[in-house]
């Protein structure tokens, strides 16, 4: 199997993952809604405020943003700041994508690591939430290591990309002009 369909295969099964995990968030974004409407209501309405609502608004919070880190990657959602890239020449920009994503491999990869160790150290010390819910701690940490591996994954798929389309810029490829290979 050659790396350009190894590569396309990897970022199918991401993309599929990263996919599914938008609806995930998207429910959890709806979950948020409502937790946090029922909270002002029973607050303001019955004087008593929901046991756990703010808990839970959390970790909705969390899981949106971790489940659409990777699917805003591959859309190429994520904010860029190109007013100096984009003074370069077309093998300098080419350079300096493929540091940025080398880069963000690396961050991503920590990132994981850290929530890994995190989750780890959550299971080992039965880390209980304190906010009402009792909680394991380690439960709502897992969405943040699966979207952050998901992430890890899509930025070695970019990062790979990136690279061939630098070398294909090296060795004098005139049609290919972004990271896809498209014109």
């Amino acid at each position: 199997m050659s790396l350009r369909r190894g590569l396309d295969a990897l970022e199918r099964v991401v993309i599929r993952l990263s996919s599914a995990s938008v609806y995930v968030a998207i429910a959890s974004l709806l979950l948020l809604v409502i937790v946090v409407t029922l909270g002002v209501i029973t607050r303001y309405a019955f004087n008593r405020p929901l046991i756990g609502g703010d808990e839970i608004a959390s970790y909705c919070m969390l899981l949106v943003v971790f489940f659409g880190l990777a699917q805003t990657l591959a859309e190429e959602g994520h904010i860029r700041i190109d007013i100096v890239v984009r003074l370069l020449g077309p093998r300098a920009q080419a350079v300096v994508e493929c540091v940025a994503y080398i880069l963000g491999v690396a961050f991503s990869i920590f990132l994981a690591t850290a929530v890994y160790t995190r989750i780890e150290n959550f299971w080992v010390r039965n880390t209980v939430s304190i906010g009402g819910t009792g909680m394991p701690l380690y439960l709502p940490a897992l969405p943040l290591l699966l979207g952050s591996v998901m992430l890890a994954l899509m930025m070695v798929i970019n990062a790979l990309r990136s690279l061939r389309h630098l070398l294909a810029l090296r060795a004098g490829a005139p049609g290919k002009t972004s990271l896809r290979g498209q014109p």
